[in-house]
């Protein structure tokens, strides 16, 4: 049998973009919200703030914002187009939303342009993280505050997608990780990161969440339906069938009822995330 091997970064988000909010299942959202509101204690978002949505995938973190601040100033880029069309269909007709395809570590933008700059579970992604913190303070106006964020816990892959994968390939020596370096499930080397970049006040911390969904049975559903696509595209029938068994029980077992973003109840496993809050 084949092995799977970590997928590059920009190649995962843009085989991934057409089901990526269903497929990150709430976490990403749960944690911006939980970032914004410790950036809001310190500089609040207003109608004058200039906010850079950095890796911003399908733009969570810019919908949060809009949905509380619908004048400001928003520029969200990602290097993965696929992520970017996406976010032109929901935000590109909004005059104070700009978008474009641009690494993170290598912003289009001039010294000192933003009040605010979120980078959530992006850096951990970029092919050169000191890099890409170093743009973040240089973007960033003196005063201004920024965050980024990763994971300390994948709860999703270790208690449910890689124990159904043993079970479907028991002698499979690999199994399907995503494109993070283990440095980057460590809290302080992600606060040390940025104050290498520059940053002198550096709040780090962590947070749980939920990777979920409305059930359990749709929460299974979408990881097989986005896993034909990426790293189950070569199992057997057979294979799936054990698999999504698998995964199922795995999820019964380990996930629990809770309030998802929404407010709405569904059902997930524990995430473990890590948060970086900068001040200038």
């Amino acid at each position: 049998m084949s092995q799977p091997q970590p997928m590059d970064g920009t190649a995962t988000f843009n085989q991934m973009a057409a089901d990526y909010d269903a497929l990150i299942g709430g976490a990403t959202r749960a944690l911006c919200q939980h970032v914004l509101t410790l950036m809001n204690a310190i500089k609040p978002i207003d109608t004058s703030s200039v906010v850079l949505d950095n890796a911003c995938g399908t733009c969570v973190v810019t919908a949060e914002i809009l949905s509380e601040t619908p004048d400001v100033r928003l520029h969200a880029v990602d290097v993965a187009p696929n992520m970017v069309q996406l976010a032109k269909a929901k935000f590109g007709d909004r005059d104070n939303v700009r978008l474009a395809v641009m690494p993170g570590e290598q912003l289009d933008f001039p010294d000192d342009t933003f009040t605010h700059s979120v980078t959530n579970l992006g850096i951990l992604f970029f092919e050169a993280p000191d890099k890409g913190a170093r743009e973040i303070y240089r973007t960033l106006q003196p005063g201004g505050v920024a965050a980024v964020t990763s994971w300390a816990r994948l709860g999703n892959f270790e208690d449910a997608i890689n124990p159904a994968q043993r079970a479907a390939r028991p002698n499979e020596p690999v199994l399907h990780k995503l494109p993070i370096k283990p440095e980057w499930f460590d809290a302080e080397h992600a606060g040390r990161v940025m104050r290498e970049a520059g940053f002198q006040d550096v709040r780090v911390s962590t947070k749980q969440v939920r990777y979920g969904a409305a059930t359990r049975e749709s929460l299974v559903s979408v990881i097989v339906r986005s896993g034909r696509q990426t790293f189950l595209k070569d199992y057997t029938e057979e294979e799936l069938k054990v698999y999504e068994a698998a995964l199922d029980q795995a999820m019964e077992t380990k996930g629990a009822r809770y309030t998802m973003p929404d407010g709405n109840q569904g059902w997930g496993v524990t995430m473990d995330g890590i948060v970086v809050v900068c001040c200038k």
